[in-house]
This record gives structure tokens, C-alpha cells and sequence, in this order.
């Protein structure tokens, strides 16, 4: 057998590689380059419940107050007391859905391939399932929120918007303000890479790097501005033009943009958003031999209900 050198001065005359290439190997490097995930940031800023789990009941119903209640308090001597009926108890019902996928891979390509295909499913199962989660988190805030909204420029609904109606730290403060009428603390807000730079140009932006020793930062949070956290995130919702709004009464997107959420919570720390859990994500694994098959799957069943709607307020923008 001829070494490679010898073979390569055999064909001196040829500067056509095919006859080298044919006998060269290919290492194949078994550590898969992944995919740039979309971060994920949302679920740190809704309350999650599973009173749900391992019971047989569909439905969480969350029971709320709409308003303060105003008591009578006058009283005539010696006479009853009145009596004020409590007419301000709502509910909020969240059923969640199932989420059923499973990936199938066939014995003769895991068989004959360096790469640990199983376990790159695994991986690839685990990431939808964190996206299906935020996009359902960012969904729900934006089909059920339609009390507190602004908008960019002068427009009056997403139709209106137009090239240069882009995000200003006015139209923050001006939902900042929203929030705080209806005694909510605004909390966090939610934006995207393009609404960025008007925060780093702020002189009221405190950047995430600049806080102190004792500042808990969230995952995804660029810094605060006015006293809200602000956090990057890819899956903020977007809309593309002519895009219809997942609230339906707001019509369609005239540009390209982004409805920047600023969520808020209560006096006593409640978030005004619930993640409700039926069944928490699995994952798992199995091979059908009469199919010869591996198989990888995931279960859930979760929903998201917005409870508070006036705890949060949409700040929708075009990109640029």
C-alpha cells in the first residue's frame, strides 16, 4: 500500500485533488455546536402554582377582588348596623393544556453515527419545551391586556404606527404612571434588542454593571430605569407588519414591532401573572424493538392566566 506521499507525487501532473481527497478520512467531532437558543427570562417574573398536580380537577379558579370596598360606617343609636354586601370578588379560570411531542430516530442512524444522537434529542426536547413556556407567558399578557396601552409617535393603535414611532423613556414614564394610578408597583419591563439603545443613552438608566453588592439581578436584566428592572429578551412579542394583534380589538400591525411589557405587582408582592402546572414537564426515553426506533418524548400541561390586567400596560413600538 502506497503512502500518501507516494501517491501524491503519482499524480504530480494532476491538479485535480480528487484522487487525494478520496482517501482522506473525516474526523467528525462528536460535540454538536448547538443552536442559539432564545434566552429565556419570563418565568422569573410570574407566579407558578400546582395545586393542580397529581389531582384530578381541570380548571384553576383564582379568586380576586376587582376594587376597593367602601363600608358603611354611619350608625344611628340603638338602631342595626348597615350592612355593605360584598360585591367585589371576581375569579380568573385557568385550564391548562396539553403539550404532547416525542422525537423518533431509527436504529440504523444511531447506530452509525458518532454522534450521541439520543441525547442531543433530549437536549432539543428540553429547549422547546423552557420556549413553549415564555411564548406562552408573553401571549397570555398580551391577548388579555387592553386597559394599559401606549403607543409610539402619535398613533392610537397598531394600525397608526409608522417607521420612527420607535420606544422613548417618555412613553416608559408614561407607563410607569398608568401602572402606579391603579396602586400597582411597577416591577420589570420587558423589551427586545431594538429597543435597547435608548436606555443606554438615558442618563436616568442605571446599568446592571453599576449596581451594588446588595442588588439581586435578574437573569436577562440589562438595569433599571425610573426603578424597573428592564430585561432583554428575543421573545418578547413581536409582531411583523401587517401581523394581527393577539388582542383582538387592536387590529393590525401597519410596521414591524415589538410590544415591550412592563408588568407590575402588588403592595404585598404578588405577581399578577400565574403560570398554572397540570403536569410538569418530563422527559423520557424508550426503544421499540419491533420498530427499531428509539423514541424520545415530553409531556406537560400548563396555561397561563393573567390576573391583575392592570398591573401591566403594553408599551407598542416599531423598530425602528
Amino acid at each position: 500500500m502506497r503512502s500518501l506521499r507516494e501517491l501524491q507525487a503519482a499524480n504530480i501532473t494532476d491538479t485535480n485533488t480528487t484522487n487525494i481527497s478520496n482517501i482522506q478520512d473525516t474526523f467528525l467531532d462528536t460535540e454538536v455546536r448547538k443552536f442559539a437558543e432564545a434566552l429565556r427570562f419570563f418565568r422569573q417574573v410570574v407566579e407558578e402554582n400546582d395545586v393542580l398536580v397529581n389531582s384530578r380537577d381541570k380548571t384553576l379558579r383564582i379568586p380576586k377582588t376587582t376594587s376597593h370596598l367602601s363600608i358603611t360606617t354611619s350608625h344611628t343609636e340603638g338602631a342595626e348596623r348597615t350592612y355593605t354586601e360584598m360585591t367585589n370578588i371576581n375569579t380568573v379560570d385557568i385550564t391548562p393544556a396539553f403539550k404532547l411531542g416525542a422525537i423518533a430516530i431509527t436504529k440504523e442512524l444511531v447506530d452509525t453515527t458518532r454522534v450521541d444522537l439520543i441525547d442531543l434529542a433530549k437536549y432539543m426536547v428540553a429547549q422547546d419545551i423552557e420556549e413553549g413556556i415564555e411564548k406562552a407567558i408573553t401571549q397570555a399578557i398580551d391577548t388579555n391586556v387592553s386597559t394599559n396601552v401606549v403607543y409610539g409617535g402619535d398613533a392610537t393603535d397598531p394600525s397608526e404606527l409608522a417607521a420612527g414611532d420607535t420606544i422613548t423613556v417618555d412613553l416608559v414614564a408614561d407607563a410607569i404612571q398608568k401602572v402606579k394610578e391603579n396602586n400597582y408597583v411597577p416591577a420589570f419591563l420587558f423589551i427586545r434588542p431594538a429597543q435597547e439603545n435608548v436606555f443606554y443613552k438615558s442618563s436616568q438608566f442605571t446599568n446592571a454593571a453599576e449596581y451594588g453588592s446588595n442588588e439581586v439581578v435578574l437573569n436577562g436584566e440589562i438595569g433599571k430605569y425610573l426603578g424597573v428592572k428592564v430585561i432583554t429578551s428575543t421573545l418578547t412579542q413581536h409582531y411583523a407588519a401587517n401581523d394581527a394583534d393577539l388582542n383582538s380589538d387592536l387590529g393590525n400591525w401597519a410596521v414591524a414591532g415589538t410590544s415591550c411589557q412592563l408588568i407590575g405587582f402588588t403592595a404585598g408582592k404578588k405577581k399578577p401573572i400565574v403560570l398554572a402546572w397540570k403536569q410538569k414537564p418530563t422527559v423520557s426515553y424508550e426503544y421499540l424493538k419491533r420498530y427499531a426506533n428509539h423514541y424520545i418524548y415530553y409531556d406537560a400541561c400548563f396555561g397561563v392566566g393573567v390576573i391583575e390586567e392592570k398591573a401591566c400596560c403594553l408599551i407598542k413600538v416599531s423598530d425602528s
